[in-house]
């Protein structure tokens, strides 16, 4: 009779407990977005912590914190970047400059943001920049991390087939690529995949 050996190997994590944050270490408050679309719905950089806020108008707003300040998130005047008047799908920070925050929302804008060096004691409305050229929701933004001032941008129509004709919240159907000089405020590059 041939003795079988059981072997139970054990883990290296099993003397390891995860520890419940305080609540002074994080965000409370927090309201995000519930919007269908796969954008980001949070982001970070070395200085702030973003977020797609759920706003009670249906406008577009995104939730600026410091990352060195955490706590309850003012719920009468929020840290609001809110110039957009459709939800806001994505957003993405300069890689060269902390304080740089564009936004892509359902309104078909781009907006560049400048966030203040104080942070945001109270919303704004008005961006640094707003870039104007597609024709339906603005669904992806994102910043070159090569090139200093480039920016993509793309809307998608609502079939996943690049050569759909059928589309929705306006002009003909498939996706738009656009390249952006955010530097002078002007589209460089349009690709229309109809």
């Amino acid at each position: 009779m041939a003795s079988s050996k059981v072997v139970v190997r054990g883990s290296k994590y099993r003397h390891l407990f995860g520890q419940k944050p305080k609540l002074e270490d994080c965000w409370q408050n927090v309201k995000v977005s519930r919007s269908a679309w796969e954008g980001n719905f949070i982001k970070a950089n070395s200085k702030y912590v973003s977020v797609a806020w759920e706003h009670a108008s249906g406008a577009g707003a995104v939730c600026v914190m410091p990352l060195n300040m955490p706590g309850k998130i003012s719920e009468s005047s929020p840290p609001l970047l809110g110039g957009h008047k459709g939800p806001v799908l994505d957003f993405d920070f300069h890689p060269f400059d902390d304080s740089l925050l564009a936004t892509a929302a359902e309104d078909t804008s781009i907006m560049l943001w400048k966030i203040p060096e104080e942070g945001i004691p109270s919303p704004l409305q008005t961006p640094l920049l707003t870039l104007k050229g597609h024709m339906r929701r603005v669904g992806t933004v994102t910043f070159n991390h090569v090139a200093e001032y480039l920016l993509a941008s793309a809307t998608a129509a609502p079939s996943t087939s690049l050569s759909s004709s059928s589309g929705g919240g306006g002009g003909g159907g498939g996706h738009e690529v656009r390249i952006w000089d955010v530097g002078m405020g002007e589209e460089v590059i349009n690709v229309d995949k109809a």
